[in-house]
């Protein structure tokens, strides 16, 4: 299994298929005939590995492979494997190889040859071969730098990784670090990368050459050194002030960031590093910035090594500096929490969005370190300052779940902004800070007006028992300032159905109250309650005489919401319906929808809007007219135009008017089979096709073609309803048996059968 493990941690871009056929090799079958503990007959295992019979053949190259050096004597019967047909059987053989190690030295021109990856699996026949070379050991060497000369890369390339894998004696090492030390300039990319992946394995015996190649001229030489000492790691910890040279001399970008990724794996001083890397922050180059963050990152401890260079930077001239320093130390996180206060202080004096969005990402990854601070500066604001777009408030919902343990200290605060600040943080969080549920429940009787409202808004956004917000909220509708009396309201629109028991409350707040985002909450809970509501309407249309603007509208809302007990609005609200106010028409039209039959003499109305050019008014133009008319006539014409609409919105309300009310003509047909070439309408329109029972055979027959598989599903499922006469469809079906998704194959399996029944 040992070489199993090696085999995958070099894999590069293997298909799919080789590492099926690789699962196959590790079978349960085969894995018996790995657990036999009785020494192998290799006499007899060689015959077998000539049988006719791909069984025999398959077993006895893994009875091989695993037989180690034993096997030395099957070398050539191995050999002749390495052409078999049979995948398993040449995996098995050049593996066995491998492991019989220097005694398969007779393999070693066949292998040299099989550097080429010439056949199926290319990169794995050469990495195989290249593996057993490798493992053959002192015996290949010869040819090994012989092939080094090859011109053919491909053999350069294989004999490269292969002297990665040998397990030579000091002189031999020496030699092979010399080799490969030349070929860091090849002409060919490939073996360049080998020759540098093998020194990084070989490892300490290769660090000095390397060093002295970062003073060679050639780019291509400079570059791979600094990645085969990166490869080395801490072996290579001498080389750390050669490689800080490289990255302070004039050398090519891509030189100097393999020198700074080299350096940082090493495991150099990295008290030492963070000045240079830190310093080299300004950089033009993007991809030296990268490189340069990655590298700060690997730097431990950070809290003494990074950090105190990059606050430094923190009070550069340079914007961008400063800017770049703080990204950084948001990638380190928590380690960076001295830098918090400064981090606040560039924040609020931030000159662009992008840079305070930096800033505020920072603080939000050093995590609960910033909550404290944070909660000081709403300490520092005047009522009326925090708003919920507020930057600290930003910052404390990116922390979220982190930050609740403080924010529940800050609602004890006596600093009643940090109080408030708290409230209007957990609130953002949302339900992930229920914890906070019983510290906001007695802030409700706060003597901060404020403070009282945003507990009740916040107590629901945390996911507070409705049941238990209801008495509170009920209270607070008659509470003496408007602050607190819009919180209930809004709360109490928020909680939707869950607000019925507080019908009689809403029903006298809307009458009693003269604050219009009172009554404009209070229309919106009403509304959210549905047809509980209906003591409510007479005063919510004494109010849609008066009211204007988004109290109007809300109105509108409510009354749609109620539904059919608010019926008697419809000739208000058809008037509102031919207003030029595009907000409240569309609101008026979406209402008139809900009052249907009562609504019918706003017909005309509703039509006039139906080609408007907002589509939010056209949309609800159909909808109001799909519920309203009860003539197919009529509504044909209108739907099949809804069904090729330009926008989406409108299309699937005509496509759930089709289906609903049945309008089955070739019009509606052919636009929903046209809708299910495109992605975002394919839902809408196979749940309308569905509900039409369409059994066009040739638009079907044409869908069995279609790029989507579940519209491939969804007509082979129609065409087997269609019975003997889709019997023309049988070729398409029979093609849709290879299609490469499970379900489409059962489905059309289904439609033939039930077709040839």
């Amino acid at each position: 299994m040992k070489q199993i493990h090696q085999f995958f941690l070099g894999i590069r871009g293997v298909s799919v298929l080789f590492l099926a056929f690789v699962l196959l090799c590790l079978s349960p079958r085969t894995a018996l005939v790995a657990q036999n503990t009785e020494a192998p007959d290799i006499e007899q295992l060689k015959s077998e590995l000539r049988s006719d019979d791909n069984v025999k053949r398959r077993e006895a190259s893994l009875a091989l492979r695993n037989a180690g050096p034993a096997a030395a004597s099957a070398t050539p019967d191995l050999i002749r494997a390495l052409d078999d047909r049979d995948d398993q059987v040449w995996f098995n053989s050049i593996t066995a190889l491998a492991n019989i190690g220097p005694g398969a030295k007779a393999a070693v021109p066949t292998l040299i040859d099989r550097l080429r990856g010439d056949g199926r699996y290319s990169a794995q026949r050469s990495y195989r071969a290249a593996y057993a070379l490798g493992k053959i050991g002192k015996p290949a060497l010869p040819s090994l730098f012989k092939a080094l000369e090859e011109n053919d890369s491909r053999i350069r390339s294989g004999a490269a990784k292969a002297l990665g894998w040998q397990e030579s004696d000091a002189n031999d090492t020496k030699q092979i670090v010399g080799k490969l030390i030349l070929i860091l300039s090849d002409d060919s990319s490939n073996v360049q990368d080998a020759a540098a992946q093998s020194l990084g394995a070989i490892g300490k015996p290769a660090v000095a050459p390397l060093v002295e190649l970062l003073k060679s001229s050639n780019p291509d030489a400079q570059w791979n050194a600094s990645y085969a000492l990166g490869e080395i790691g801490s072996d290579a910890a001498s080389a750390g002030l050669a490689l800080l040279w490289l990255i302070e001399s004039d050398t090519e970008a891509k030189i100097r960031r393999e020198a700074i990724h080299a350096v940082a794996r090493i495991d150099f001083n990295p008290k030492l590093l963070g000045p240079v890397f830190v310093s080299k922050l300004g950089t033009d180059d993007d991809a030296t910035y990268d490189t340069l963050v990655n590298a700060l990152l690997r730097l431990r401890p950070a809290e003494s090594v990074v950090v105190p260079q990059l606050m430094k930077r923190l009070d550069d001239k340079s914007a961008d500096i400063r800017q770049r320093a703080s990204y950084v130390l948001g990638r380190i996180g928590e380690p960076a929490r001295a830098a918090v206060p400064r981090l606040i202080a560039l924040t609020k004096q931030a000159g662009n969005d992008e840079a305070k969005a930096v800033h505020i990402q920072t603080l939000a990854n050093i995590n609960h370190y910033s909550v404290s601070p944070l909660l000081n500066e709403f300490g520092k604001r005047k009522p009326g300052e925090i708003t919920e777009e507020d930057w600290v408030l930003n910052c404390l919902k990116r922390i979220g779940p982190s930050a609740v343990g403080k924010l529940r200290g800050g609602l004890r605060n006596k600093n009643s902004m940090i109080r408030l600040g708290s409230i209007l943080a957990l609130r953002q969080i949302g339900p992930l800070a229920k914890d906070a549920a019983p510290q906001l429940r007695r802030l409700i009787t706060d003597r901060n007006p404020q403070i009282r409202g945003e507990s009740l808004l916040a107590l629901h956004a945390v996911g507070a028992d409705p049941a238990a917000l209801l008495p509170p909220l009920k209270e607070a509708l008659s509470d003496p300032t408007p602050a607190v009396r819009r919180a209930a309201a809004r709360t109490l629109a928020e909680l939707g159905e869950d607000a019925e028991p507080a019908a009689k409350q809403l029903t006298a707040a809307l009458n009693d109250d003269e604050d219009a985002e009172v009554q404009l909450h209070t229309a919106r809970a009403l509304g959210a309650i549905g047809e509980a509501a209906e003591p409510a309407i007479p005063r919510l249309l004494q109010m849609l005489s008066t009211a204007d603007g988004e109290l109007q509208i809300g109105i509108v809302q409510a009354l749609g919401n109620i539904g059919a007990a608010a019926a008697s609005a419809a000739p208000q609200i058809t008037e509102l319906a031919a207003t030029k106010d595009k907000q409240l028409k569309a609101a008026a039209l979406a209402s008139l929808a809900s009052f249907q039959g009562a609504a019918k003499d706003s017909l005309p109305t509703i039509r006039a809007a139906l080609d408007n050019s907002d589509v939010a008014i056209r949309a609800n133009a159909l909808l109001a007219f799909t519920r309203i008319e009860t003539s197919s006539d009529a509504l044909l014409p209108v739907v099949a135009q809804g069904l090729t609409d330009e926008e989406g919105t409108v299309r699937h309300i005509a496509a759930q008017a089709t289906a609903r009310l049945r309008l089955k003509s070739n019009k509606t047909i052919l636009a929903l089979f046209k809708m299910l070439d495109d992605e975002g309408d394919r839902s809408e329109a196979m749940a309308a096709l569905r509900e039409l029972r369409v059994r066009d055979l040739d638009l079907l027959k044409k869908s069995l073609g279609s790029d989507s598989p579940s519209v491939r599903a969804y007509a082979a499922s129609a065409l087997g309803g269609m019975g003997s006469e889709a019997r023309d469809a049988l070729p398409e079906l029979r093609r849709c048996l290879r299609d490469k998704y499970d379900f489409v194959r059962r489905r059309a399996k289904d439609a033939i059968r039930l077709i040839e029944r």
